[in-house]
């Protein structure tokens, strides 16, 4: 009977052992990509990091709003191979120090597999180094500065550069709008110099004249000195690519001063703080081309936190991104960036911001596509001859 007992008790005791063993087994990291046999029951972290506070704060909610739509639409079919997303959300304060800050927490304390960069083109410009330095996959939402993705192999973009912005605008208006004489009032940042500076070398090369040209800073709102050098230079356009602040300042005094020749500015003043203000009356601006708006809105509403958020260009640039970013991990694994670099570079993806979502040799979208808007009425329209 002892014998029976003991032999009760070392059955008993392996069985023990068994399921230890198989729970263990059970999260282990998924080491060895989808085709493992182990699956994780760890979440997949990755970073998000925009200007969710201050003067551009549109910007960076918009971008998250996208990049959680798209995690909530992957988590809501399993997540990756089995593994949900758990997106890791930092506030880089719209300044550099800030982006630096938050990017080195996502890296060295949360660990993340990836980054979705949706801050400006100075604050991102200020950390795609590191995330290339770590060999962190990054997705660029937002900043548009040409020279950031040629950083390193790591840093991909899923918006137009200035490079394509800048280029569009000098054909729009030396070729569309017809006009040859022109004066240039820009912002001094990394977009607002990156944009202005292609603009100004395909305008020149397309044999247009640049009569007054004058750079102010994000905070300026007394334009009324560099206006008025405008008005009265025989200028027959205005291209005006400038940050918020400056473009609801400088439409009000364009309207005092009695300017009457078209004003064309840049993406950056795409949102209903500025769009649906009076002052904007006439305005014309350049921005991504953006594909199904009304039912992207509608999913874009339908987030807790988001009901009443009135996106800009950056919710589907950054949702485009997202959903870019988790296919690559899908394909390549955790377990090696390099091969999720790899697989970004192989992305055919049908998107919102643009149909046709493929990367060059320098990680940039393919085939980039804008559009001229114009506020008619307070309704924004394409802009048509």
């Amino acid at each position: 009977m002892e014998n029976t007992k003991n032999i009760k008790q070392i059955i008993a005791l392996l069985l023990v052992i068994a399921v230890f063993v198989v729970a263990g087994c059970l999260g282990l990291k998924n080491q060895n990509g989808p085709a493992s046999v182990l699956v994780s029951i760890e979440p997949i972290k990755i970073g998000f990091v925009g200007p969710l506070t201050g003067d551009v704060a549109v910007w960076g909610q918009s971008g998250l709003a996208g990049a959680e739509l798209a995690t909530k639409e992957v988590n809501d079919m399993g997540g990756i191979n089995g593994r949900k997303i758990e997106l890791i959300i930092e506030d880089d304060n719209t300044s550099e120090g800030g982006s630096v800050n938050a990017v080195n927490k996502l890296i060295n304390i949360d660990k993340v597999t990836a980054l979705l960069l949706g801050g400006g083109s100075g604050a991102t410009a200020s950390v795609v180094p590191i995330a290339q330095s770590n060999k962190i996959p990054s997705m660029v939402t937002i900043a548009s500065m040409p020279s950031i993705t040629s950083v390193g192999d790591y840093i991909f973009r899923s918006t137009q550069s200035d490079s394509s912005q800048g280029k569009f605008a000098a054909d729009f208006v030396f070729d569309t709008l017809d006009k040859k004489n022109i004066s240039i009032i820009y912002v001094t940042n990394a977009w607002g110099a990156g944009v202005e500076g292609v603009f100004k070398k395909e305008y020149l090369a397309k044999g247009g004249k640049i009569i007054y040209e004058n750079g102010v800073l994000e905070t300026d709102i007394d334009l009324k000195g560099e206006l008025f050098k405008v008005k009265n230079n025989g200028s027959d356009a205005l291209y005006f690519p400038v940050y918020p602040a400056n473009a609801l300042a400088g439409f009000k005094q364009i309207k005092e001063l009695g300017i009457t020749i078209p004003v064309v500015s840049g993406d950056t003043i795409d949102g209903n703080d500025i769009l649906k203000n009076p002052v904007a009356e006439g305005i014309i601006y350049t921005a991504p081309k953006i594909y199904s708006p009304e039912e992207f809105l509608r999913k874009i509403n339908s987030l807790k936190g988001f009901e009443t958020l009135q996106p800009n260009t950056a919710a589907p640039t950054s949702y485009d991104g997202a959903k870019i970013l988790f296919s690559a991990i899908e394909r390549a694994g955790t377990n090696d960036s390099s091969k999720i670099k790899e697989e970004l570079m192989k992305t055919s993806y049908v998107g919102v911001s643009n149909p046709v979502m493929e990367f060059d040799k320098n990680r940039e979208v393919r085939t980039p596509v804008f559009e001229a808007k114009i506020v008619k009425n307070g309704v924004v329209e394409s802009y048509t001859e």
